[in-house]
């Protein structure tokens, strides 16, 4: 079992406060993914970002907008069920 426990089994606690709308919207996979990528790339400046570091709020920008990106394209091409 991951750290998060089955996303299918188990309500994804909304850790990052993505839009209540949006989080309602996406399934279990897609929030697991938003909450998975957020941690290991805000984490990770150094092995995601070679050029000059950026603020911390530069960076928690730019890995909270990657996280969505790919959290909405799963539920896109998904289709998953809303909630």
């Amino acid at each position: 079992m991951n750290r998060e426990g089955d996303p299918l089994t188990k309500k994804i606690l909304n850790k990052y406060k993505v839009q209540k709308r949006i989080w309602a919207r996406w399934g279990p996979i897609s929030q697991a993914l938003f909450n998975r990528l957020h941690d290991s790339i805000g984490k990770n400046q150094g092995l995601m970002h070679c050029g000059p570091d950026l603020s911390e709020k530069e960076w928690k920008t730019l890995t909270w907008n990657a996280a969505w990106l790919a959290a909405n394209e799963l539920h896109r091409l998904l289709k998953e069920p809303e909630k």
